[in-house]
């Protein structure tokens, strides 16, 4: 039976940093979910780097979760004209494709216009691709549902992958995307307190009515505790927490 194959789109080092900060962690978050549900399920993967000597390497994170997939390198800007990748997809006898990836409005939008123009069904998961400014990654997106791709979300796909609730897959997967929820639920209710540069952790016991807050380093958990006090916004934390 066909299946669909992931694809994540020159994750690289130096793309990265460049990409729009209000999206940039998201997107990496979405793409280990999105990872560790083709791992689970046994879904294909392919990864591609863009010029990769001068853009550096894939994440190491996404690396670290992908270990098993080489990543196929190229200078164009579409993954079709990428050596390797037209000929490993045909292969895989895809259902449909999943774009993630990098930029939303070029190597992204380029290669999901490739591939529909080559008939193959194509998503883009809008909360797994980004761009270096917010204009581009919504004209991107919606250029690509104009080409006809369908444009979904992470929860989405996972669960049409899972396709139902009475397996271990399931129970397994959604421990990360009610993790996932949580943690953006914070990012919308406490903008101030949790940005994604602060790198800020949560630790709940809420039988005992406790909650620690810290950062990566001793710094940034001095500064995530003086934004909640000097905001007022320690009640609504723990409320928010207790009502999880």
């Amino acid at each position: 039976m066909p299946q669909p194959v992931l694809v994540v789109v020159d994750v690289q080092e130096r793309l990265f940093n460049a990409m729009d900060a209000e999206h940039r962690d998201e997107m990496v978050r979405n793409i280990k979910i999105l990872g560790a549900t083709a791992r689970r399920l046994g879904v294909p993967v392919l990864v591609t780097e863009q010029y990769p000597r001068g853009l550096g390497h894939t994440l190491p994170e996404l690396r670290a979760l992908l270990d098993d997939v080489t990543p196929l390198e190229k200078t164009a800007f579409s993954c079709c004209s990428a050596e390797g990748f037209a000929e490993r997809l045909r292969g895989l006898r895809p259902s449909r494709v999943i774009l993630t990836g990098i930029e939303a409005h070029v190597c992204v939008l380029l290669t999901a216009l490739d591939l529909l123009g080559q008939g193959f069904a194509v998503s883009v998961v809008a909360d797994a691709v980004s761009s270096r400014t917010t204009a581009n990654l919504e004209l991107g997106l919606a250029q690509a549902r104009q080409g006809g791709a369908v444009v979904t979300a992470t929860e989405t796909v996972v669960f049409q992958l899972l396709g139902r609730a009475d397996t271990d897959a399931f129970h397994e997967i959604a421990k990360l995307l009610k993790w996932n929820t949580f943690t953006a639920q914070i990012y919308d209710r406490l903008p101030l307190a949790f940005t994604r540069d602060q790198e800020v952790f949560v630790q709940m016991a809420t039988e005992e009515k406790r909650a620690a807050l810290w950062g990566m380093d001793q710094a940034g958990t001095r500064t995530a505790v003086e934004v909640f006090v000097q905001n007022g916004l320690l009640e609504r934390f723990l409320e928010l927490v207790w009502r999880r």
